[in-house]
């Protein structure tokens, strides 16, 4: 098994309003809107997508037959998500899409280059230009609100 670069092998698509969240379709994904981005313009910036993870947690069960405290699945909590892009100076598809207005619920799809994607149900809770006046490119960040996903499916 070989190890690979994201970079040229990535898809990340939003899908707005999919029959099931869960699970959108090779259709519907690819009339989604394509997160990566364009080169040389407004583009998902690699090193700041946060989350699209999650954390298990366990409890505990304590009982009077023994001193031994045991423990069984909790909550599975989705860690916090954002996705940061570079802003473009002439067009910005991604920021202006009308189907990812704050508020708005879908679907994103993450695949790393194979037949298999992860499914993230997500509401997009803002998306905010990035002010700076150092001698850094303009960028602007998307917070989501992700729900548990459906790992490693096939899309049909």
């Amino acid at each position: 098994m070989a190890r690979s670069l994201l970079v040229e092998n990535l898809t990340m698509t939003f899908v707005d309003s999919p029959a099931d969240p869960q699970a959108p379709t090779g259709a519907e994904i690819t009339a989604g809107v394509d997160l990566v981005g364009v080169a040389n313009g407004e583009a998902l910036v690699p090193e700041s997508v946060q989350g699209f993870s999650t954390t298990p947690s366990q409890v505990e069960t304590p009982d009077y037959v023994q001193l031994e405290v045991g423990k069984i699945p909790g909550p599975l909590s989705v860690d916090d998500t954002t996705l940061e892009f570079y802003w473009d100076d002439t067009t910005n598809a991604i920021y202006d899409d009308a189907n990812m207005a704050e508020g708005d619920t879908g679907t994103i799809t993450i695949n790393r280059g194979g037949t298999k994607s992860d499914a993230w149900p997500v509401t997009i809770q803002s998306k905010d230009v990035k002010f700076t006046g150092n001698n850094e490119a303009q960028k602007w960040v998307m917070n989501l609100a992700a729900g548990v996903p459906n790992k490693q499916y096939t899309p049909a």
